[in-house]
């Protein structure tokens, strides 16, 4: 007793982020990372959303967890971007609903804004923030979060926060300033020359015309055009063969404005309106009609007057949140890197070891970024330990140069002559799992917990170094320093998990994101222990190695596996270890250096439980789990039996039927079948085409097509059946398949009817989850959770719109019906169907159903259920997590549910 009461009290540590930039949805994902990942033994988190308007409001931890804003604010039971009506009323040809909109995009928000506000959450004025939290972690992106504006009303109002200081901010922001500042101050700058807003936006064509003839006479091979006040993705082009009509749209694009023609958006079809409203990737809402002068908020009521008011061919639009400059830069040809900088409690700074970044898209873009697996990263870099360190001397000088504190991330180049250019000074960093803010300081040894515990102290010691006399900030820096002492000498009697990931089907780079959420998660929680685990290997032979921190967070898994087999690291990590050892020896005194291998039998000693975070073979198909019940080992999800049973789509359809439930129809075509002379009397059922071709037992986001005629179900067989050493081009050109990486070859595949809406029916696709419990007797429980409506952008969810933050959306729960009553019956009705599903299967322990939902204005609605997901992606931004959030389960909760769940099966079998 009396060590709980002479324990220090938590630092309440506010958690900023969202924001109105273009970059919010970033900052959304990483603010809940941070969430998660603050030693829940030192600090409380308190989440404090900054919404469209600039406002404050303490979230509702549910609200935490969704996919995207657009999820929950503002409620979609409040606001529609289409009335409820309409969405009954049509024929629901087509999957799109229309753009679904953010807070700033509704007509007349501002009369709004403060019951959105309230519904979400506790609404906070910025002046009231210091006598709820202690300090602010800083997790905004662009425009008003690392410009310098929030740390100056931080600083007003004598907050402590994280990261640099507002001067720094504001210069950084700036990428015409920094080539400016940095050429002046003889760094190597690359050739550049900047337009101002005023020269370019709504001038005559021959004032256009005369800058577009300068930059193609000062850059003939090529270009980079850029946004000079945005994210190092947003309003970015490359241009390699320069022309005047894409020189053009390029500037047009980082300005935000457009000239849409009509003919031309009629054509791009029902994602058009996407495209221009999304503000990362188009102008975004609101915008302005130039030629009018009329503001349009609304992405649909601008929508449905240019296509059916406007009279002209064209129109030019211009967004509200514009720029005021655009960058041109010669293209640098060089290896790419990223290198985060530290300062010491020393003042010293030092830099960790930069990450060579290579894309499998022409520059790092936003999918690149922030979707695991698109890009490689390896760190160190690949170049001699010398380079490495002026590569890392120049990124220290640089943060000396111009003020910055705490951490910066630097971006460049360096060529092969070994010049060096930092194109991308940032004060801030993407803090999701995967970023390099995490993966450099693992190299090292760090973990993100440690991590985010070193940021708050070292941004603790800036603060009162810019103010010795901070008596607040001088307390919490000793509370800190007290409170980590007690944690380090308070590790108590955990039970073990190993979270096993990796293995070798197309989706072992989303087990590696799912199954790092899952250690996250478990690190924070007071009763267990992660063990990070890495399966490879093929079919005849798994391998089981223990990650270090640096393996276990990169976030492309053959990555990984190219490292768990070495036994001594580049020297130049040693040398920046060393830099960083008294770091080391305070935040992660235990870290282990290298990949150790763990025997299976042994796995027993190492661990108490095993949770599954594989997709497809293995993990999902029940020989995984033969071999823990031959260990003696419990784990999570379903036992043999049913595993084996629902990683086979066509026989888990089969026995669905056989139950009187309803699936697509369907067929397996084999390789066999297929080269003997596939029976076509399938095909030419009425109204068959379109069709969708998936594996027959892989994963659910990887190889699903909708194909829509005779050839492209060629190409599919191909590029399915095909020897191992083949890539059938024209086959994936045809598909637009990029690589074989997402495609595995098999022996099969199905083959089945795509499900759409019948006249005068609603019909929506759904996606429900569940928790099992193995009760004596063989009896179970089902706690069926409300589905979630999944919106796909093209009529298939991606892979983006499945784990990419922010992409997808998905509303929870799902909208069935206007009136509550009506509501709450269908939803009866689908959880019913979805539990009968999960019994005829055998589901244990938990799992996820997809299905389609048709309600007619009159008769039954049908549930027509598309698979059973026995092991679901647990990535950070899946809609999962928004299902057990309305049941009541924190993510950390829910994970634990899952885990004494499947204690529970062992003990009744």
């Amino acid at each position: 007793m009396n060590q709980v009461s002479s324990r220090s009290p938590k630092i309440k540590v506010g958690i900023l982020f969202g924001g109105n930039s273009r970059e919010r949805e970033v900052s959304f994902a990483g603010g809940r990372t941070v969430y998660d990942l603050l030693n829940k033994s030192i600090f409380e988190a308190v989440p404090i959303f900054v919404d469209s308007f600039g406002q404050l409001v303490e979230l509702d931890w549910p609200f935490l967890y969704k996919g995207s804003i657009r999820d929950f604010y503002p409620s979609s039971l409040a606001i529609h971007h289409q009335p409820w009506a309409s969405l009954f009323e049509s024929s629901n040809e087509g999957s799109s609903r229309g753009w679904m909109p953010y807070a700033e995009q509704h007509e007349e928000a501002h009369l709004h804004a403060e019951d959105w506000r309230k519904a979400i959450g506790k609404p906070l004025a910025w002046e009231d923030l210091s006598s709820r939290i202690d300090l602010v972690f800083m997790a905004l992106h662009g425009r008003n979060g690392e410009d310098g504006r929030v740390q100056s009303i931080l600083d007003f109002w004598e907050i402590p926060y994280t990261g640099c200081g507002p001067r720094a901010a504001a210069w950084a922001m700036n990428k015409v300033a920094q080539r400016h500042d940095m050429q002046v101050a003889g760094w190597d700058v690359p050739r550049f020359l900047s337009i101002p807003r005023a020269d370019w936006v709504g001038e005559n064509n021959s004032a256009r015309e005369q800058w577009v003839g300068k930059i193609m006479t000062q850059f003939p091979n090529g270009c980079v055009v850029k946004a000079a006040n945005q994210g190092s993705s947003i309003g970015l082009t490359l241009l390699r063969n320069v022309d005047a009509l894409a020189l053009e749209e390029a500037v047009d694009k980082a300005f935000f404005t457009a000239m849409i023609r009509k003919a031309e958006y009629q054509e791009a079809g029902e994602t058009a309106l996407d495209r221009l409203a999304d503000f990362r990737t188009g102008i975004g809402f609101p915008l302005r009609d130039r030629t009018s002068g009329v503001v349009w908020f609304s992405a649909t009521a601008w929508e449905h007057w240019f296509l059916h008011e406007f009279t002209g061919d064209a129109c030019e639009l211009e967004s509200l949140d514009s720029e005021t400059d655009v960058l041109i830069e010669e293209i640098i040809v060089g290896k790419e890197f990223s290198c985060i900088v530290l300062e010491k409690s020393d003042a010293t700074v030092s830099a960790l070891p930069p990450t060579e970044i290579t894309s499998s898209q022409e520059f790092y873009d936003y999918r690149s970024k922030y979707l695991p697996g698109l890009a490689r990263k390896k760190t160190p870099i690949d170049l001699p330990d010398e380079q490495i360190h002026q590569i890392r001397g120049a990124c220290e000088q640089l943060f000396k140069d111009f003020d910055f504190s705490v951490y910066a991330r630097i971006d460049g180049f360096v060529t092969t002559t070994g010049r060096i250019y930092l194109n991308d000074p940032n004060t801030t960093s993407g803090m999701m799992p995967s970023s390099f803010f995490f993966q450099q300081a693992a190299e090292i040894g760090l973990s993100p917990s440690a991590f985010l515990t070193y940021i708050i102290s070292a941004s603790l010691n800036a603060r009162i170094q810019a103010n010795p006399t901070s008596i607040r900030c001088v307390k919490l820096a000793e509370q800190l320093r007290e409170s980590l002492h007690q944690a380090m000498q308070g590790q108590g009697n955990r039970k073990r998990i190993g979270v096993l990931m990796g293995g070798y089907s197309s989706e072992r780079h989303i087990s590696v994101e799912s199954g790092r959420n899952i250690y996250e998660k478990i690190s924070s929680t007071e009763g267990y222990e992660p063990i990070s685990l890495f399966l490879s290997g093929n079919a005849q032979q798994w391998d089981l190695h223990e990650l270090p921190m640096h393996l276990h967070l990169k976030d492309h898994a053959d990555d990984i596996m190219a490292g768990i087999h070495e036994v001594s690291r580049p020297r130049v990590i040693g040398q920046i270890r060393n830099d960083f050892k008294e770091i080391l020896e305070t935040f992660a005194p235990n870290a282990l250096e290298f990949a150790r291998p763990v025997a299976w039998e042994d796995l027993a000693n190492q661990v108490d439980f095993v949770f599954i975070a594989l997709h497809g073979r293995p993990g999902e198909d029940g020989a995984l789990q033969e071999r823990l019940d031959t260990l003696g080992l419990p784990y999570n999800g379903s036992g043999v039996q049913s595993s084996s049973l629902t990683i086979d789509k066509f026989l888990t359809g089969e026995l669905l039927r056989a139950s009187g439930l309803q699936v697509a129809e369907q067929r397996r075509i084999t390789s066999d079948d297929w080269h003997k002379g596939f029976d076509e009397s399938f095909l030419k059922a009425e109204g068959r085409w379109p069709m969708i071709a998936k594996p027959l037992d892989d994963g659910c986001s990887t190889a699903v097509f909708r194909l829509t005629c005779r050839e492209e179900l060629e190409a599919y067989a191909q590029l399915t059946f095909r020897e191992d050493d083949q890539w059938p081009l024209e086959a994936a050109t045809l598909l637009k398949v990029p690589g074989s990486d997402g495609f595995n070859r098999s022996k099969a595949f199905l083959l089945e009817e795509f499900i759409s809406g019948r006249e005068n029916e609603y019909f929506l696709e759904i996606t429900g989850a569940m928790l099992v419990a193995s009760k004596p007797g063989g009896h179970r429980d089902y706690e069926v959770f409300e589905p979630s409506e999944s919106i796909a952008g093209e009529g298939i969810l991606s892979l983006e719109e499945k784990f990419l933050a922010g992409q997808g959306t998905n509303i929870t729960p799902a909208r069935f019906a206007v009136d509550p009553l009506e509501q709450q019956r269908i939803m009866g009705r689908v959880q019913d169907t979805l539990r009968k599903a999960a019994e005829v299967a055998g589901v244990e322990g938990y799992c996820r159903i997809d299905a389609f939902v048709g309600i007619p204005k009159a008769g039954d609605i049908r549930v027509v259920i598309i698979e059973i997901n026995s092991l679901p992606g647990m990535t950070p931004a899946t809609c999962i997590y928004h299902q057990a959030a309305l049941a009541g389960y924190t993510p950390h909760q829910f994970i634990e549910r899952i885990i004494a769940l499947g204690f529970e099966r062992k003990r009744n079998p």
